[in-house]
């Protein structure tokens, strides 16, 4: 289950960024093509949480972002489209050399942190 090894990433940094209060939310970006059970994830994120934040409390709210193209290849003609509409086919023009503008992200957006409690030093 690789979506431990991620989620532990985020608390870890989620932890740092925190400097010692306690971290209320963990906001992510998931690309739909990313690779990533999205229950796994939820749950790697309920188990590891204790562990890395101290509290059971944290919240983990995904986006998921959609698998998106550009038109790229020669004489590409820069139209944007959806992955999972066409393929790598531009609807365009039919080229078959696009480049991905979105969907494979997996990133730690931001964290919500407790400011009324003191930090735990």
């Amino acid at each position: 289950m690789h979506e431990l090894g991620i989620v532990e990433g985020w608390l870890s940094t989620a932890r740092q960024a925190a400097d010692g209060h306690r971290v209320k939310r963990c906001r992510v970006s998931v690309g739909e093509l990313a690779g990533v059970d999205f229950g796994a994830l939820d749950f790697a994120f309920q188990a590891a949480a204790p562990r890395f934040l101290g509290t059971d409390q944290a919240q983990l709210a995904v986006t998921r972002v959609p698998a998106r193209l550009r038109c790229a290849g020669p004489g590409g003609c820069g139209a944007e489209y959806a992955f999972a509409e066409q393929g790598a086919i531009c609807p365009r023009c039919g080229a078959t050399t696009p480049e991905w503008i979105s969907g494979l992200e997996l990133r730690l957006d931001s964290i919500v942190i407790d400011e009324q409690e003191p930090p735990n030093v």
